[in-house]
């Protein structure tokens, strides 16, 4: 019963998260006072396709976390018979001292592939600022045309 009702807590939360609808963002018109060299657009669809490939993978790990820890939790609940039928807090300690960092760590890693950084990123491009960090991880994987 326990575990249906994590299930169904979990459920409800994605659902939630699902429903909500990107509101479109205008774009701030900038001011030319001076010619500017024009914009290497393969370059900006790279950057685009970086960020969109680490956003969809972020979302693929974080769904597979989940799902181990909540195999993990059913596995406990399913071994417990052993032992009269208590599940030992031990067993979900550790299974959440486990996967809530877990997931916070990944959570935070591909952060850093939201789309308001890929504002940011294109925004750098354009100002011949790209960081570091982005210019290592532009592969040329990302400069093909997607098939």
């Amino acid at each position: 019963m326990r575990l249906l009702l994590l299930l169904t807590l979990c459920w409800l939360n994605v659902v939630g998260a699902l429903a909500q609808v990107a509101v479109p963002v205008a774009a701030p018109v900038p001011e030319v006072t001076t010619l500017q060299a024009p914009l290497a657009t393969d370059t900006v669809a790279a950057l685009h396709n970086l960020f969109k490939d680490k956003r969809r993978l972020r979302s693929r790990v974080v769904l597979g976390t989940l799902a181990v820890a909540v195999a993990g939790f059913g596995l406990v609940s399913a071994t417990a018979g052993g032992r009269n039928g208590f599940v030992v807090l031990g067993d979900l300690a550790a299974l959440t001292l486990l996967g809530v960092p877990g997931v916070g760590i990944e959570l935070l890693y591909y952060g850093q592939y939201s789309r308001r950084n890929e504002r940011f990123a294109i925004e750098d491009f354009q100002a011949h600022k790209l960081p570091r960090r982005v210019r290592q991880r532009l592969e040329p994987e990302y400069f093909q045309a997607p098939k």
